[in-house]
């Protein structure tokens, strides 16, 4: 399936708060990175609240804006629809890259 239409976000985790969700659910979504680019390690969490040090862990950046953890999922893989949580300690960012399946 093709992307028609990418959307990037940027969400800052602030430190010490409780999971957010960073990603709403969609069927319509066919690619799919999760980049760590804050310096405080996240933790990800599929349909439910994510847990610190649980579930999807993405390290840190070395320098604020720098590439620290993440992870893409492709046509190769089956690319989650749930909605997606995220929860840091320390806080970070993260950037968020999706594609959308399009006519």
């Amino acid at each position: 399936m093709s992307v028609a239409r990418i959307v990037q976000t940027s969400v800052t985790l602030a430190a010490a708060t409780p999971s957010g969700q960073i990603v709403a659910s969609s069927n319509a979504r066919v690619s799919l990175t999760i980049q760590n680019t804050g310096t405080g390690s996240a933790s990800i969490g599929f349909g439910a609240a994510a847990t610190a040090g649980a579930g999807l862990s993405l390290d840190p950046a070395s320098a604020a804006g720098g590439q620290g953890g993440s992870r893409v999922w492709d046509g190769s893989d089956r690319i989650p629809s749930d909605a997606i949580h995220a929860i840091s300690t320390a806080g970070t960012t993260l950037v968020i890259i999706e594609g959308f399946a399009g006519p």
